[in-house]
């Protein structure tokens, strides 16, 4: 399943996926990630596949699909510090 992105307007996005995965039992695997430009100022929210699952109207609503990011470049929004691949 691919990745999605969504360009941030100003919109709670962020608190209704949060919601959507607290939910749903706040699954390890999913993920909202954010870009932020040089004045660290939210531009573009990354959801990843399985995020995708979790919230499909969001994506539908918000988002167009992407090629996969490289993580390691984006914020963690929203789930757990495991998707990184660590135990914490």
């Amino acid at each position: 399943m691919p990745w999605y992105r969504a360009i941030d307007s100003g919109s709670s996005l962020q608190d209704e996926f949060q919601n959507i995965w607290a939910a749903g039992g706040g699954p390890v695997d999913a993920a909202l990630f954010g870009l932020r430009d040089a004045s660290n100022k939210l531009t573009e929210l990354y959801f990843n596949p399985a995020a995708a699952r979790l919230a499909p109207h969001l994506v539908a609503t918000y988002a167009h699909e992407c090629p996969e990011p490289n993580i390691r470049n984006l914020v963690l929004l929203s789930g757990d510090q495991r998707i990184y691949g660590g135990n914490s």
